[in-house]
């Protein structure tokens, strides 16, 4: 329960990015880290904090797992705790001066799984990324360049024996104003292509083989700023998203995505923030399915609720003590409470 409702909430948080996207950049996700910063549960704490306990109750049984912190507050381990109260390593991480992630491990009932190492340009972007087995065997190798202006200018995907995967290309209006994507393969034929040169609405798109052409425009009312953000693929799907900021201050208000037939998907409104979703619903031929409702009190969110064609389906209510989690509690779709969670931090000596 604890995992479906934490990739509920990266869900919410990554709603306006489409697969289509995703495939556009050679861009690596770090799961190791992921899903460390998401389990056994998903929060934020203050820089002061060495480490915090986490106790997990559920049908009277208990499990305990244990997160270190450093003193920028970056997470360095995660592990779980057996009977005997030793530490089980589930996955550990070392840093730059800079603290950006260099070195990534993953781990497979306390035994080494994955590694994963990176390195940096000297203006801070990511410059190759290798991932090795637990035989140190290299399984995978990114890289990245970049033009005069820093920005992205091809990036390599290999596989094992350094053989070359995928190839991506970027082509630029001015500076990093992308005008073109093209993804090859490891023979050099082209597999796809993004193009960016639709800038307005109403632009007449025709069907192009390997092609998503995507189109870009803002408009503006008396109270928002809109921005839209709409792919056309080479067999004329359409995806429209569009996202609302208040014209004051330009902080998101509501974002929305339709399909071809500009009938609504997905909705989620905002209170000025993605870190803070208020209700996000969504839909199947018009009519209503999933809706996640949030609560916040003092900036920090104090109930959630998932409910599926308007029956709970789960609701978590959150405790604090100045203003860090101390006690989180599940609620199964009869109102039952089914895990309890709690937080125990250690501080840093002042």
């Amino acid at each position: 329960d604890i995992i479906k409702t934490t990739i509920a909430i990266i869900l919410v948080s990554i709603s306006f990015f489409t697969f289509g996207q995703q495939l556009e950049y050679n861009s690596y996700w770090n799961w190791e880290y992921s899903i460390s910063q998401h389990q056994p549960i998903r929060h934020k704490t203050t820089k002061n904090v060495e480490q915090v306990n986490y106790t997990i109750i559920r049908k009277n049984k208990e499990s305990k797992y244990i997160k270190r912190f450093n003193d920028s507050g970056k997470l360095v381990s995660y592990s779980s705790v057996d009977k005997d109260n030793k530490e089980i390593p589930i996955a550990k991480f070392e840093y730059d001066k800079n603290n950006r992630i260099i070195v990534s491990k993953s781990y497979n009932k306390g035994k080494i799984k994955h590694t994963t190492f990176k390195t940096f340009t000297e203006k801070g972007k990511i410059a190759e990324l290798k991932k090795a087995n637990s035989k140190e065997v290299i399984i995978l190798r990114n890289i990245w360049e970049y033009n005069t202006d820093n920005c992205m200018s091809k990036s390599i995907r290999y596989r094992k024996k350094d053989k070359i995967h995928r190839t991506w290309k970027y082509e630029y209006f001015d500076k990093c104003q992308k005008s073109r994507t093209t993804l090859y393969k490891g023979n050099g034929k082209v597999k796809k292509i993004w193009s960016n040169d639709c800038k307005e609405e109403g632009s007449i798109l025709e069907k192009r083989k390997n092609e998503v052409q995507i189109c870009r425009w803002e408009e503006s009312s008396q109270k928002y700023l809109i921005k839209v953000y709409q792919t056309f693929d080479e067999k004329g799907r359409i995806r429209k998203h569009v996202s609302k900021y208040t014209l004051s201050d330009t902080l998101i208000f509501e974002h929305s995505t339709f399909d071809g037939d500009d009938k609504l998907i997905r909705k989620t409104t905002y209170d000025k923030s993605f870190n803070k979703p208020l209700v996000s619903t969504s839909f199947r031929k018009g009519k209503k399915t999933f809706e996640s409702i949030y609560k916040y009190e003092n900036d920090l969110v104090v109930s959630r609720s998932h409910s599926y064609k308007d029956k709970l389906t789960s609701k978590h209510e959150y405790t604090y003590e100045s203003s860090l989690l101390t006690e989180l509690k599940v609620y199964n779709k009869k109102g039952a409470l089914s895990t309890t969670i709690k937080l125990n931090y250690k501080k840093r000596p002042s």
